[in-house]
């Protein structure tokens, strides 16, 4: 059984092997779709060879890989396939860590460590479809930076001066 992204960036199946080969005669599938098949992993159809012969027959021979933005034209779609999009987790948490950092303090530095890890999480489950994992690896390390530069604060005693020269 297989798994496909469509040009929509949607996940169809589990089919058989008969309905993907269906699939590209009509042409919904080329050599360029993601496929995951029994193994997990997702690989372009063009990595498998048990549709070769479909692929050779039905499609043109393969054209070099388009530049980042270039649309993708395959025969029976006119679709632009979309590429990973930013996990938005991901953006809050780096945002969020880098006001704790700036200004607000270990509140922000908390919620965008805990948004980073989310993120992560999130990006890992959906792996060929959702970007941003450096942004929330940044987001975790600018918080954990948050946090050393308030424990730096409070051990040197510079807490006492900010205090007493509001005093």
């Amino acid at each position: 059984m297989y798994t496909i992204i469509g040009g929509d960036g949607q996940k169809y199946g589990p089919v058989s092997a008969d309905e993907l080969r269906r699939w590209i005669t009509e042409g919904r599938a080329n050599s360029q779709t993601l496929i995951q098949g029994d193994d997990g992993v997702w690989k372009p159809l063009a990595a498998f060879p048990e549709f070769g012969e479909t692929q050779s027959r039905e499609l043109p021979p393969a054209a070099p890989p388009p530049m980042a933005g270039t649309p993708v034209l395959t025969p029976g779609s006119m679709t632009v396939p979309a590429g990973p999009r930013t996990n938005s987790l991901a953006i809050a948490a780096f945002v969020l860590s880098l006001l704790g950092l700036v200004c607000c303090g270990p509140v922000f530095s908390t919620i965008g460590l805990i948004l980073g890890i989310v993120a992560i999480n999130q990006i890992n489950r959906n792996a060929p479809l959702e970007g941003g994992k450096g942004l929330a690896i940044a987001a975790i390390v600018i918080a954990a930076v948050g946090y050393l530069m308030v424990a730096i604060f409070f051990l040197s005693g510079a807490w006492q001066d900010v205090l007493r020269s509001l005093q």
